[in-house]
C-alpha cells in the first residue's frame, strides 16, 4: 500500500519519501513466496528513479513534510495496491466515482461447474516462485485458469449506467436467493447469460431483420419466457450476421463477446501506462507538496 500510494502521489506531483521500520524496502511483500525478490527489487528501482525517496529502519520526524500518510494494508496484495492509491487521490483532494457493482456472493458448486467450462483445465502452477525464465509463462497459464466470474460488459452495460445514475441499490429489495448462473456458447465468439436477459427483444428484432436463417426467438410463456435459438441451434448459428448489432444493442450485458471489452480494457490500460511512462521520464524533476509515507507492515 505504501509503495502503491508513493507512486500515484508522485504522478501527480508530490515529493515523497517512504519511511520502512523494516532494513530492506517491501513491507510484507518482501516475505510473499510468489513474487521472486528480484521483480520487487525492480519495481523499487523504478520508484526510486521517479523521484521517490527511500529511508528504512526509520519513522518520519516530527517536522519537515506538508504531510504523513499511513496508508491501510490487506492481506490481498491487489486490494493493497488499490488502498494506496485511494489514500493518494484523497490526499491531493481528488474523488473517484463508485461504480454500482452487482454481486452474487459466493457461487454454488452447480454455477463453479458452469464456470470452469471458460478456463483452461492446465493443472494450478501452485504458490510458489517459478523456475527463472519461467515468470512470464507460469502467469499466462494460470491466468487462463481464471474462471471469468465478472461481467463481460463493465464498460458499456446501459444498465450499469442508468444504476449510477438513480442511485440504484442491488441490496433494496433483496431477493433470498440468487437466480443460477448459466453461460451459452462457452466454444463461440459470443456469450449468452440467460440470468442477465430482461426480455427486452432487441436482439430478436435484430435478428428478424437482418435476414438470419435461425435467428433468436422467445420461447415459452410468462415467467418461464426466454430468448433462445429456434430448433435447438447452437448460439452462433443464430447469430451469424448479427452478432455485433445484437452485442451493440443489449442492455444488460446477456449478450457480449467472450473477449472485446476485456481487450478494450488492456488497449485503455496500454495507453494509460504509455503516459506514465512518459511522465516518469520526467516526474524527478517535478516539485510540489513533501509527503512522507510510513509503512508499518513488517516484512515477513
Amino acid at each position: 500500500a505504501g509503495l502503491s500510494c508513493a507512486w500515484n502521489l508522485r504522478l501527480l506531483g508530490y515529493d515523497c519519501t517512504i519511511f520502512d521500520e523494516q532494513p530492506v524496502a517491501g513491507g510484507s511483500l518482501r516475505g510473499e513466496p510468489a513474487l521472486p525478490p528480484e521483480i520487487l527489487d525492480a519495481e523499487i528501482r523504478s520508484l526510486q528513479s521517479a523521484g521517490i525517496e527511500f529511508k528504512l529502519k526509520s519513522t518520519p520526524p516530527v517536522e519537515g513534510f506538508d504531510a504523513v500518510v499511513t496508508p491501510e494494508e490487506h492481506k490481498l496484495a491487489v486490494k493493497a495496491v488499490a488502498n494506496g492509491k485511494e489514500a493518494a487521490l484523497k490526499l491531493a483532494g481528488k474523488t473517484v466515482p463508485a461504480r454500482f457493482d452487482s454481486k452474487i456472493g459466493k457461487p454454488r458448486p452447480s454455477e463453479l461447474q458452469e464456470l470452469m467450462k471458460n478456463c483452461s483445465t492446465d493443472e494450478q502452477t501452485g504458490v510458489s516462485a517459478p523456475p527463472v525464465g519461467q515468470t512470464l509463462l507460469s502467469a499466462q497459464t494460470e491466468a487462463r485458469r481464471c474462471l471469468h466470474c465478472d461481467c463481460r460488459k463493465p464498460e458499456s452495460c446501459k444498465l450499469r449506467a442508468y444504476a449510477e445514475k438513480y442511485g440504484a441499490d442491488q441490496w433494496e429489495f433483496a431477493a433470498e436467493e440468487h437466480g443460477h448462473v448459466q453461460l451459452i456458447g462457452h466454444e463461440e465468439t459470443v456469450v449468452f447469460e440467460p440470468g442477465k436477459c430482461i426480455k427486452c427483444g432487441l436482439c430478436i428484432q435484430i435478428t428478424g431483420c437482418s435476414g438470419e436463417k435461425f435467428g433468436l426467438a422467445f420461447s415459452g410463456r410468462g415467467f418461464k419466457t426466454k430468448v433462445t435459438v429456434p430448433f435447438g441451434e447452437l448460439l452462433q448459428n443464430g447469430l451469424r450476421a448479427a452478432a455485433a448489432e445484437c452485442v451493440a444493442a443489449c442492455p444488460t450485458g446477456a449478450l457480449a463477446f467472450r473477449d472485446a471489452e476485456e481487450n478494450l480494457s488492456r488497449e485503455a490500460q496500454s495507453i494509460q501506462q504509455s503516459a506514465t511512462e512518459t511522465k516518469s521520464s520526467w516526474a524527478p524533476r517535478m516539485r510540489g507538496n513533501a509527503v512522507a509515507i510510513l509503512n508499518r507492515k513488517s516484512a515477513i
